[in-house]
């Protein structure tokens, strides 16, 4: 299955992050990750995907 994380950014500096192909617990743990990245959320939908049975998803992420 095809893994894609959707960020936008709104004019005002909003940012919103939609993840598909990542299951449950895994999808919470990007959101995590992401968190860490950019900063606390404000607010959280799940979508059905997120109660799904989870995936093995594999994070490389690089900071410099």
């Amino acid at each position: 299955a095809k893994t894609e994380l959707d960020i936008s950014i709104a004019p005002d500096g909003t940012l919103t992050l939609h993840i598909e192909g990542i299951k449950g617990k895994a999808c919470a743990d990007t959101v995590e990750l992401f968190k860490k990245l950019v900063g606390p959320n404000t607010s959280k939908n799940w979508t059905s995907e997120y109660y799904e049975p989870d995936t093995h998803a594999a994070r490389d992420i690089r900071r410099s």
